[in-house]
């Protein structure tokens, strides 16, 4: 996996997905993978993972931290209405111990959809009721790599980001892979990152 992450055609890739079975951090049944949290986390945030799904659980959940989103899409949810809830990592802030609209915890059956244009994301998550009539969405994540402090908005504080990188390469003290949002082989923070970064300044 490290030799996969680390190579040129994933770090020069826009977008880096993991796929487990078992997620590293659960809410609901059990806490999640203490040997994916101990091996498997650090990998994703030295390698720039954005986002890493996982089922396992009958549930969904989502979190981030260190940069990754945390994904437990295993919706067939209502199998497991009667697990307890056994974490509530500060980080996983949908579903598991929290209640998502009507339903309790992430406990919904439902799908999970993903639209990638370039360098920006939106993740959908649709939601049934147990007859299966659809409810609706239940939770929605945009992601634009040009917001670096992850703050949902790409201003000023995220400028000043693009600043300390620019002109840099991965041998500067000031390198910030992040900020390399265009031709990612290149390994320079340039005028077409500055490019890229304008196309989505303070869009709303």
């Amino acid at each position: 996996l490290e030799q996969d992450l680390s190579s040129d055609t994933a770090q020069n890739a826009a977008w880096r997905f993991v796929f487990v079975h078992v997620p590293p951090y659960c809410e609901r049944w059990f806490d999640g993978s203490p040997i994916l949290r101990m091996y498997l986390v650090p990998l994703m945030k030295q390698y720039g993972v954005q986002m890493c799904f996982s089922g396992h659980t009958h549930e969904y959940e989502r979190g981030r931290l260190d940069g990754t989103y945390y994904i437990i899409s295993g919706c067939t949810s209502y199998l497991d209405t009667i697990e307890p809830v056994v974490a509530d990592w500060p980080h996983m802030t949908v579903g598991g111990a929290h209640n998502i609209g009507p339903f309790i915890g992430g406990c919904v059956h439902g799908y999970t959809k993903l639209d990638v244009d370039g360098t920006e994301l939106t993740l959908t998550q649709h939601g049934y009721y147990t007859n299966g009539t659809y409810y609706g969405v239940v939770d929605t994540v945009r992601i634009v790599q040009a917001d670096f402090t992850g703050d949902g908005a790409v201003d000023m504080d995220d400028f000043a980001v693009l600043a300390r990188a620019w002109q840099t390469t991965p041998q500067d003290a000031d390198w910030n892979p992040a900020c390399d949002l265009a031709d990612r082989a290149s390994r320079i923070i340039d005028l077409n990152d500055l490019a890229e970064f304008v196309q989505v300044w303070q869009r709303p």
